[in-house]
């Protein structure tokens, strides 16, 4: 970012990025940072050092990252036991309570673990949560017995073409995820859910837009997912949200409430054109709610 200063700027750097088969990278400006992105040529690596810029004028900067397919990443499948490809991935793995995961002004797409041309199984889709292995948008997850990440922020966010899900938290029941903010996000031809809040607490997911979970475009996609939904989660707020196009053999509802929740409300949403319908709930839930919303199938 150059604050309208007429002098050379100074480099631009990214850290820790992995290499291999299906990730690349693409530094883009733009005026306002909210639309206009364009690409800057062939800057493609860890590393950009922006021109002197003529003029008082404001510009913004970003790196853009693909990871279309690559296979297995040694590091992580020694940390979760399983493969996956992820563009942002938290991990508690010690038992120390950890706060403020702030992501704003992210724009993820194009995240696949599998090359392209890979088919899956027609079995896979009626598995509960997919078992092969997938690309996903963001992933939090809890791998310790005591420790926790709390104050969550996600917001002015895109998620597009990504093979499973968009957003996926997988805390720990019995210490749980605590005070989320999911806001004014876009989520587009995930083939998994839209967004997934396993073992949360104090949640506020509001103005996000929900289009087309459950993809099946790409053969890498799972091809099943509800727009929303939680599972073992507590005092969630779900407001204003808009959920389309939802398409699956099962589940694939515009926002469902899963096994082991309490106080879950849902509230002036927009469901249109899901193949699950709006409202799913499973067992055992208390104090859960869906009101002054508007489903249209």
């Amino acid at each position: 970012l150059c604050f309208g200063l007429a002098v050379q700027p100074a480099t631009l750097s990214v850290s820790g990025s992995l290499t291999g088969a299906g990730i690349t990278y693409q530094w883009q400006s733009s005026p306002n940072w909210i639309n206009g992105w364009a690409d800057i040529g062939a800057e493609q690596g860890p590393n950009f050092t922006p021109p002197t810029l003529l003029t008082t004028s404001t510009l913004y900067y970003r790196r853009v990252t693909k990871a279309n397919g690559g296979g297995a990443n040694e590091f992580l499948h020694k940390k979760l036991k399983t493969d996956l490809r992820t563009a942002v991935l938290y991990l508690v793995t010690n038992q120390e309570v950890y706060i403020n995961l702030y992501i704003s002004n992210v724009k993820i797409r194009d995240v696949f673990y599998e090359d392209p041309g890979f088919i899956r199984a027609k079995k896979e889709v009626r598995t509960p949560n997919g078992t092969q292995s997938y690309g996903w948008g963001i992933r939090v997850l809890n791998l310790s017995e005591n420790g926790n990440l709390e104050n969550i922020i996600i917001q002015n966010s895109s998620f597009e073409n990504i093979s499973h899900s968009a957003i996926r938290f997988i805390g720990k029941r019995e210490n749980q995820f605590n005070n989320l903010k999911i806001l004014n996000n876009k989520v587009f031809k995930s083939g998994g859910p839209g967004m997934v809040f396993n073992s949360c607490k104090n949640l506020l997911a509001k103005n996000n837009d929900i289009n087309s979970t459950g993809s099946t475009d790409d053969s890498r996609k799972w091809g099943r997912g509800s727009g929303l939904w939680t599972w073992g989660s507590s005092y969630a707020l779900i407001t204003q949200n808009s959920f389309q196009n939802a398409n699956g053999p099962a589940d694939s509802a515009g926002c469902h409430i899963d096994f082991n929740c309490n106080d879950i409300i849902v509230e002036k949403n927009l469901s249109r054109n899901n193949a699950g319908g709006f409202i799913e709930i499973l067992g055992n839930n208390y104090n859960c709610s869906y009101r002054y919303n508007v489903s249209i199938n």
